[in-house]
């Protein structure tokens, strides 16, 4: 072979390594999260979800939750995408796309992504394109943020959660709860309960949900930055060392001060019969027969709840922590539970079916008395005649 033809071929192999390898790079997502979670977004959630400024995916949801909604392992989105869910992102992946939603939600816009290059996404395989069949899009409210236009109090609260949290719940809370010191709501709650609290509120009470996916008006990063606060005044047992001027209430608004609608929950409604069967099948061996109790509390009792057929549902359903009362709503389903209610409504001191149990056997030594006054002169005359 002529050193001519040699050098022709290695300049060719050369060239074509170039030209593979710069393709290749090319075709390279991007190292930086943020814009690989873009990238990954435009080729596996904008067929379903549309572009994310118009996208309800992962609104308001933050780490681990926002995570196990992408990958599967919780309630959120109608693919499994985690490799461990048998879906086709890796953790990288995962994370990268939970850092491009988060980074999108705190900046209320797009992230910058300037400096990034994000090569074309390869074509999407037949089985993860959305049907109508398989996807529903997710509807969620859009309430109105609250904004913060004070320059003082953004320079103060921009980096500090808990100075945050202290401005939020004088503009939100103070309202009805007044300073934190005054009736120091979150004492003896651990953390996950006041984040529940404020997030859905308390049924039947002017609690109202402040979350934004419940309707409210506080996004994920601004509850946690209340329940900082909050957690932060605990730990101190005082108020925190916090400039003034976060603590001035606002200008009250004449719609704010109206008295919050309670929300309005239909009575529970069972069948007693069915929930007899049941409690003979389920809760007989710890609770009695007939509820008069056994190893576990007697349920034929007044129930001293202004609902009382929520407080028993709640109790059946979830259980009672630290006791042998488990939740039975993964056994039962909501129909099994509801005539439950109406067995344990039908044993309670107020219904008529007990009251005439209870007087049946109030009566009962009377009605001893009155047979023996009868039977004392038969039984004496019958003694005497025999002797």
């Amino acid at each position: 072979m002529s050193k001519h033809l040699i050098t022709f071929l290695g300049i060719l192999l050369l060239a074509f390594a170039t030209v593979s390898l710069a393709s290749a790079q090319s075709d390279n997502p991007p190292d930086d999260p943020v814009a690989l979670g873009a990238w990954l977004y435009g080729g596996y959630c904008q067929r379903c979800h549309g572009s994310y400024e118009t996208s309800v995916a992962g609104r308001d949801l933050q780490g681990d939750e926002l995570r196990q909604a992408i990958t599967g392992e919780a309630r959120g989105c109608q693919e499994k995408w985690g490799i461990t869910q048998g879906g086709p992102l890796k953790k990288n992946e995962i994370d990268a796309l939970v850092a491009f939603i988060t980074a999108w939600q705190e900046a209320g816009g797009p992230p910058d992504l300037s400096g990034a290059t994000l090569p074309t996404f390869p074509s999407a395989t037949p089985e993860l394109t959305a049907t109508p069949d398989n996807f529903k899009p997710t509807e969620i409210p859009s309430p109105t943020p609250l904004v913060e236009t004070d320059p003082q109090i953004l320079a103060i609260t921009s980096a500090n959660p808990v100075a945050l949290g202290a401005r939020l719940y004088t503009r939100r809370c103070y309202r009805c709860h007044l300073d934190y010191a005054y009736g120091r709501q979150g004492l003896g709650l651990d953390e996950e309960k006041i984040r529940r609290t404020i997030e859905e509120g308390k049924a039947g009470t002017s609690m109202l949900a402040l979350g934004w996916r419940n309707g409210g008006n506080l996004r994920s990063k601004e509850v946690s930055a209340i329940v900082a606060y909050i957690l932060a005044w605990e730990k101190l047992g005082a108020e925190p060392a916090l400039p003034e001027v976060l603590f001035i209430p606002p200008t009250p608004d004449p719609e704010a001060l109206k008295m919050a609608p309670l929300k309005q929950v239909p009575p529970v409604e069972g069948r007693v019969e069915k929930g007899l069967a049941l409690y003979g099948e389920h809760c007989q061996g710890c609770h009695g027969l007939g509820g008069n109790g056994a190893s576990a509390p007697g349920l034929r009792q007044d129930w001293l709840s202004v609902r009382p057929d929520l407080t028993i549902r709640s109790t059946i359903a979830n259980g009672v922590p630290g006791s042998a009362m488990p939740a039975w709503s993964g056994q039962l389903d909501e129909e099994q539970i509801n005539s439950l209610v109406a067995l344990l409504l039908e044993w309670s001191q107020d219904s008529p079916l007990v009251e005439e149990t209870s007087q049946k056997t109030e009566s009962a030594p009377w009605f001893l008395l009155l047979l023996a006054v009868l039977f004392l002169p038969i039984g004496w005359f019958w003694f005497r005649r025999a002797g």
